[in-house]
């Protein structure tokens, strides 16, 4: 009763991890808070949003979409499930190694959108003081995004281009902000595009703006290395005692027979492993959040 209480705790853990991505529906399309994060938006929603905006996989891979997707992750379901129980022959336990793999491509996929948001938090700040050169010139919000396309590397190049494109055929500047708050939820990025909306519609100083802003970002950026820097070993430690307590756990099932016996066997032993076994998940799980820096 204890292991499936766990295990229920372990899922509900699992259900929140996947809950990280700060969107809110807003009209007929999606749109993103900077700071704030809505139950109201299902699941499957921000999967679609991450598959099909953050990631960029349809640049690289076009034939990557949602339910490509969700086949991928049923397959690893199915997989883990199945090779796990051939190994040890426990339902129980290879019930949550299934849950793990069903998770995988979603961890996965965090893993690469995070790498891109760190990408692209260090190309906005090259962005943001590029737009306030060109402010100099011109003081239009357009002008000035149009201009500093051709300045930043990619992705923000790509995400960019399309922008001007979209403006410069339709003549919706708003709707072109909305496309570029679903390209990522990095909240320095999402705070200077929704900052440009701002300043779009009002019409207000934007050099100003634009001053304050890239003092503000060099700031944030300073900051975040700096902490980056400053955690390093203790995020090292905690990824090797991870690796070590899983290698270790693996060599004694491996190399003692009476061990072996014990968690694969008896029912005392095996309602032990799948403790351990949830437990382990829950540590990973937990390591993950303490080692995740956000801006």
């Amino acid at each position: 009763m204890v292991c499936y209480v766990l295990l229920c705790l372990f899922l509900v853990a699992i259900y929140r991890y996947l809950g990280d991505l700060e969107y809110t529906r807003e009209g007929r399309g999606f749109h993103s808070a900077i700071n704030s994060f809505d139950w109201s938006q299902t699941y499957l929603d921000r999967l679609y949003l991450q598959v099909t905006y953050v990631s960029g996989f349809n640049q690289q891979w076009p034939s990557m979409n949602i339910y490509n997707f969700y086949y991928l992750s049923g397959l690893s379901m199915v997989l883990h499930f199945y090779v796990f129980l051939r190994i040890t022959s426990l339902i129980p336990a290879s019930f949550v190694v299934a849950c793990l793999g069903l998770f995988l491509p979603k961890l996965v996929l965090d893993v690469w959108c995070e790498r891109k948001n760190r990408t692209l938090a260090s190309k906005t700040v090259t962005w943001i003081s590029l737009m306030s050169r060109w402010s100099i010139v011109h003081e239009d919000v357009y002008y000035c995004l149009e201009k500093s396309s051709d300045g930043v590397a990619e992705p923000l190049k790509t995400y960019l281009e399309a922008f001007n494109r979209q403006v410069k055929y339709t003549g919706l500047l708003d709707e072109g902000f909305q496309e570029l708050l679903l390209y990522s939820n990095n909240a320095l990025y999402r705070n200077f595009v929704i900052n440009l909306r701002q300043a779009a519609r009002s019409k207000g100083d934007l050099c100003m703006l634009l001053e304050r802003l890239e003092e503000e970002a060099y700031l944030i950026e300073g900051e975040h290395a700096r902490l980056r820097s400053n955690t390093y070993f203790d995020r090292l430690i905690i990824a090797c005692t991870a690796v070590l307590t899983l290698i270790l756990g693996l060599g004694l099932l491996a190399h003692n027979p009476l061990m072996r016996f014990f968690y694969f066997h008896s029912r005392l032993g095996q309602v032990l492993f799948t403790l351990y076994l949830i437990l382990f998940l829950q540590a990973l799980y937990v390591a993950s959040r303490i080692t995740t820096f956000n801006y």
